[in-house]
């Protein structure tokens, strides 16, 4: 639709049309792209702050490098069972819920 929207903006602009078809046609929200929202560097950065020796903070640790590392959805991770931890093949048998 944004095409559509451009094509028709510049005919309009050249006068090549003289009624713009797309001006009263609403655009719907484009998502924003989440995927590499990091650099690796900030990456590195963020994953060096937390103090390892404390409990609460290793735990948070191993969250955000689980969410990395998986790309888990947060709720995913919080919904993560011990029977879903295979620690022998060192993975995870999560399964994948409808709703």
């Amino acid at each position: 639709m944004r095409t559509y929207r451009s094509m028709f903006n510049y005919l309009e602009r050249e006068e090549l049309i003289e009624y713009n078809p797309m001006d009263k046609v609403r655009l719907l929200r484009q998502d924003i792209d989440l995927t590499n929202c990091l650099t690796d560097e900030e990456v590195k950065a963020v994953l060096a702050q937390p103090n390892q020796r404390d409990y609460i903070v290793f735990r948070d640790f191993v969250a955000m490098n689980l969410l990395l590392d998986s790309g888990m959805r947060i709720n995913e991770a919080l919904n993560l069972r011990i029977n879903e931890i295979d620690f022998n093949d060192v993975c995870l048998h999560q399964l994948l819920k409808t709703s």
